[in-house]
């Protein structure tokens, strides 16, 4: 967990600016939606579950209107919901959040970009505890042959 102190500072200050900007850009601002993801981050750390999932698709709803259903911003917000999904223990859910974010940024990257590395990994760690160690296995020889092909 990153220093507790900073992270409940973090919140405070995010939850100022959360309410300056809404004023400035209006509730529905791509700003905001950033903002709710970054305090959403803040509130994994700390343990808050329920309300990291309820700002994540907070900022998911926001720019879901602002943007292409397969913009690299909305896979990186439906990853960090992945993530809190696992947190909680429902793998199925981030199971299919993962696929999702795979399958967006599979049309935005080439095939051997070290984004889509770390979501095979990500996949393989949810297949892993979900028992399909076989599928698991074949992500994470995915995720190895492309970082290769990137740092070594």
């Amino acid at each position: 967990m990153r220093n507790l102190g900073y992270c409940i500072a973090a919140k405070e200050l995010l939850t100022i600016s959360i309410e300056i900007d809404k004023e400035k850009y209006g509730p529905n601002h791509t700003i905001i939606a950033n903002s709710y993801s970054d305090l959403s981050v803040i509130e994994q750390d700390l343990g808050n579950l329920d309300e990291a999932e309820k700002l994540i698709k907070k900022a998911i709803l926001i720019d879901e209107q602002n943007y292409e259903p397969t913009h690299p911003k909305l896979a990186a917000y439906y990853c960090n919901l992945a993530s809190i999904e696992q947190d909680l223990g429902y793998l199925e859910e981030a199971k299919k959040l993962y696929k999702k974010t795979i399958k967006i940024d599979e049309q935005n990257y080439e095939p051997n970009h070290p984004q889509l590395a770390m979501y095979y990994c990500n996949l393989a760690l949810v297949e892993q505890d979900l028992g399909n160690f076989l599928e698991a296995k074949t992500l994470l020889e995915k995720t190895i042959e492309i970082d290769e092909k990137n740092f070594v």
